[in-house]
């Protein structure tokens, strides 16, 4: 099994990072992140791979959520904070970046404003429902395990 690794991030105007995906058909939103590298704790993965999606540096706050996930990859997710950026971009010279290019597929990182998205497709599909929730206690009953529904 695929160990993962993502990240919720807000910014100072409450929005979420997300990266927008146009895969083939598909059209949908996901967290910043992705598979850990040998010997690399979670941790580290998602510092490293949300530099690498969006140019942003990061810092753990808490861990939120483990799950298995739709492709069922074990997932943990984290609540990071901001501490060097504030506009994402994909960097041209990125491994996604370059795999958009020769498929033609879109990898686009932006801030998004939760109540925008509420018709739109997001993975894990839980997951703005479970942060609206966890917000109002301030996440102070995380992390939790979370089921795919």
């Amino acid at each position: 099994m695929t160990h993962t690794a993502r990240a919720v991030i807000f910014n100072a105007e409450g929005c979420l990072l997300l990266v927008e995906r146009h895969k083939g058909e598909e059209h949908y939103f996901v967290l910043p992140g992705g598979r850990l590298q040998n010997g690399e704790s979670a941790e580290q993965a998602v510092i490293r791979e949300v530099k690498e999606e969006t140019t942003l540096g990061v810092t753990i706050i808490k861990e939120l959520y483990t799950n298995i996930d739709e492709l069922h990859n074990h997932q943990t997710i984290f609540l990071c904070g901001l501490v060097k950026g504030d506009e994402p971009f994909l960097p041209p010279g990125s491994q996604e970046a370059q795999k958009a290019f020769v498929t033609g597929q879109t990898y686009k990182p932006a801030w998004r404003n939760p109540e925008s998205l509420r018709d739109e497709t997001i993975y894990p599909s839980w997951l703005l429902e479970q942060l609206e929730l966890d917000m109002l206690h301030n996440f102070d009953e995380n992390p939790k395990v979370i089921a795919e529904k």
